[in-house]
């Protein structure tokens, strides 16, 4: 049996970073956002589902854009976040886990996945489960570390530490935004575009991806 991992004590920890005391992290995590809100534009979905959604930071991005969605729900394990539902309308917040959701099969036109993947070590269960609950030809955004050398290095300066030090803490990554893609092609998902955050190679931290189902 799989020892249960270490939740986070709050919501709002589950990405620190965007209530950083350093402007330039905020700024960088809120560029994903943009990133990834201007990347739902593209796809002119009308539903979607933001797994593993935190305390709802890309949700209030979604909801100020002006993209009108008949669908929009987002997840996540932690158990506070259907207490979002009591501040946030327009989205249904619900308790889930991404290992099998409650959602019917094909019941999404789109779905975004920030920062979630890293933190799973076999990804084979996640990604079956996104490709289920994806329309045929549906589209996936993606948002992952890409764990260079100069990412653990601003990671050691932000936080003190190269690599979270705990494989039990739910914030230990697993993987990285290259092993990340390999799975989901692997899994049935074509790369259909990728931005990388701040700058492009060497200095990316974050590759910001758009995927299609290719069921």
């Amino acid at each position: 049996m799989t020892e249960p991992r270490v939740m986070n004590e709050r919501l709002e920890d589950s990405v620190p970073e965007y209530y950083s005391k350093n402007p330039a992290a905020r700024w960088l995590f809120r560029q994903r956002l943009d990133t990834a809100v201007s990347l739902v534009g593209k796809t002119r979905s009308r539903s979607l589902v933001d797994l593993g959604c935190g305390d709802g930071m890309l949700i209030r991005y979604l909801l100020d854009s002006g993209l009108a969605f008949t669908d929009l729900q987002a997840v996540d394990v932690h158990p506070d976040v259907e207490r979002l539902n009591e501040t946030l309308t327009g989205c249904r917040f619900s308790c889930q886990n991404l290992d099998r959701t409650q959602f019917a099969d094909g019941q999404f036109d789109a779905a975004t996945c920030l920062d979630v993947l890293e933190h799973f070590e076999d990804l084979s269960v996640p990604i079956r489960e996104i490709r289920r609950i994806l329309k045929p030809r549906g589209y996936l955004i993606t948002s992952e570390p890409t764990e260079t050398g100069f990412y653990k290095l601003l990671r050691f300066v932000l936080k003190g530490y190269f690599s979270k030090p705990d494989e039990k803490s739910i914030d230990y990554h697993f993987q990285n935004a290259a092993s990340v893609q390999t799975a989901l092609v692997e899994g049935g998902f074509a790369p259909v575009t990728k931005r990388s955050l701040p700058l492009p190679f060497p200095l990316h931290l974050f590759h910001i991806v758009l995927f299609e189902s290719k069921q």
